[in-house]
């Protein structure tokens, strides 16, 4: 091999040991502990359930494949801008379930028939201590422990753009504080109030059960009462097709404080949330530089009270720093999962995966983007090198 041929084959190494170096830094596969960096951002972020800012685009992501063994991908992504901390997450689905306890009009019995379907759901739990979660009316943590709760729901907050915010302690599962807003049930049983009002409104026995045969819709969409007699409507009342099962607004409080935009297309789920670092609120956890929090997840698929929770049992990391993004790594797991069926119909066994979120001024060394910079300057430069001692 003559001198010229061994330079380029010698500039060739170069530049292809510089793209192996920049993939392995973009992209790890694993199957244990991960870590996974949320940068800050500088740009004015639009809250509607899509990635279309470079934000997203440069943000490193987790994607575990596989999950809960079946054809499904569940794509998380974190970040800052100092004040606020943004989550997104996208996942497969093939049905877009967002119809819990449907009313539908019976034409032929002049009634409300309700589906008793149920709704898809995202849940993310931060923690302030290693714990693996039992949750049921008693979560079974110990004093001094708090799960800081995202459950975000189909029907029942992701029409007025919020996720419902929680607390798990030693004495069991909670919601944060509120002083109006929510989701309410729209049920007569559950919103008439005493057994004679019930009675005035559907005509027939107070045994009747919330969203049972022979129970009625309170409410139009629109909050209005519905002004039923007997179980009918009189006069010119409208009768629409389909009443939703619950009536809900972005609460007032705590716990609203997660606000969440969702999207639904081409057999995909995507939320997309912001909340305060530190909300001030006792019963929410706070998000701080150098701190160190556990984070949990799970996809509830159309799930009702059996066996909603569906467990990863991945270990991972996720570090918050001030860099400015340019550094993304996507972190792929293919893992599959364990289904755990309670033994009553309130309880959800939490094993989840933990995700210790670090959040720091500086990373240690150079930012991922600059080490990239770093080593294609470097390899050009030897390229050039040798080239000119031709």
């Amino acid at each position: 091999m003559n001198k010229r041929n061994s330079l380029y084959l010698f500039q060739i190494m170069i530049l292809t040991t510089a793209v192996f170096v920049l993939f392995i830094n973009n992209t790890t596969q694993v199957a244990g502990d991960t870590m996974l960096v949320a940068y800050k951002t500088h740009e004015t972020m639009t809250l509607d359930g899509a990635d279309d800012e470079d934000s997203w685009k440069n943000a490193s992501r987790l994607v575990i494949q596989n999950y809960d063994g079946e054809a499904v991908d569940v794509d998380m992504r974190f970040m800052h801008n100092g004040s606020h901390v943004f989550f997104f997450a996208t996942w497969d689905d093939p049905f877009q379930n967002d119809s819990r306890k449907l009313w539908v009009w019976n034409a032929t019995s002049s009634t409300y028939d309700n589906t008793g379907d149920n709704e898809d759901r995202f849940t993310v739990a931060w923690s302030n201590n290693d714990a693996s979660i039992v949750c049921g009316h008693n979560p079974g943590t110990s004093d001094g422990m708090l799960f800081d709760v995202w459950h975000w729901k189909a029907t029942r907050t992701a029409p007025a753009g919020w996720t419902d915010d929680k607390y798990w302690d030693g004495s069991g599962r909670h919601s944060d504080s509120k002083t109006s807003g929510g989701y309410s049930d729209n049920s007569v049983v559950v919103q008439a109030g005493d057994a004679s009002a019930i009675t005035a409104k559907l005509g027939n026995s107070t045994a009747v059960s919330a969203y049972g045969a022979g129970d009625l819709p309170f409410w139009y969409a629109n909050g209005t009462e519905i002004p039923w007699s007997s179980g009918t409507l009189g006069g010119a009342w409208e009768i629409p097709t389909t009443v939703g099962g619950y009536l809900t607004s972005l609460p007032v409080g705590s716990r609203g404080d997660v606000l969440t935009e969702a999207q639904f297309a081409s057999s995909k789920w995507s939320i997309e949330t912001v909340r305060k670092m530190d909300t001030g609120n006792a019963d929410d956890i706070p998000f701080a530089v150098d701190g160190e929090y556990l984070f949990y997840f799970a996809i509830h698929d159309e799930a009702g009270d059996w066996a909603h929770y569906k467990d990863t049992s991945i270990s991972l990391t996720v570090t918050f720093s001030n860099d400015f993004g340019g550094g993304q790594k996507t972190v792929y797991i293919d893992v599959p999962t364990t289904i755990y069926e309670p033994t009553t119909e309130y309880e959800t066994v939490y094993v989840s995966n933990n995700v210790t979120i670090t959040p720091t001024e500086d990373e240690a060394g150079f930012p991922f983007f600059l080490t990239n910079i770093f080593i294609v300057s470097s390899m050009v430069m030897i390229a050039i090198i040798a080239k000119r001692k031709r």
